[in-house]
């Protein structure tokens, strides 16, 4: 079997499909990556202010070592927009700029996944309900022919009326 030389043979970048619906591939990426360090960092015990783990690099670091698919100026807008938008924190330690994650307003973003699933669940349910209702409706509200039944030496006739209800016939 012939390998590829594009398939895995050098550490990958794995990114949560639901954190890129949320932001967009490139922010989730980025998030990923910064995640990625700042673990790194914390195992190493290093970068620790403000009992929080923190991760510095220039942008050509970043781009150099984790994103050689994105330039400089997409980096920087990733950058920007995830610090706007308050999913990473950007704080400078002796003239130095660290980045951490706001992992409590990525949380938010896991709610709003979990509120998601429980209403497309909910929805399922409610259209198998729905039709197995309707199923329900068509059988009782069929016209049936009087049925003979013989039990136990009685002979009952037994039929379905338009609204649904059995009436019995002696």
């Amino acid at each position: 079997m012939v390998k590829s030389a594009l398939l895995f043979n050098e550490r990958p970048i794995v990114v949560s499909p639901a954190l890129a619906c949320h932001l967009g591939l490139g922010e989730a990426t980025v998030l990923q990556q910064v995640h990625f360090w700042i673990q790194k960092n914390e195992v190493e015990g290093f970068n620790f202010y403000e009992n929080k783990t923190w991760v510095f690099s220039t942008l050509e670091v970043w781009q150099e070592r984790d994103f050689p698919f994105f330039s400089l100026a997409k980096i920087g807008r990733l950058f920007q927009k995830l610090i706007a938008e308050e999913y990473i924190v950007k704080k400078k330690f002796d003239g130095t700029a660290y980045y951490t994650l706001n992992y409590d307003k990525i949380h938010e973003l896991e709610d709003k996944e979990q509120v998601a699933r429980d209403l497309k669940r909910e929805k399922a349910l409610l259209e198998i309900s729905q039709k197995a209702q309707e199923k329900d409706r068509k059988i009782l509200n069929a016209q049936l022919q009087p049925q003979d039944f013989n039990l136990q030496g009685f002979e009952w006739k037994q039929k379905v009326t338009m609204k649904g209800a059995l009436k019995d016939e002696k």
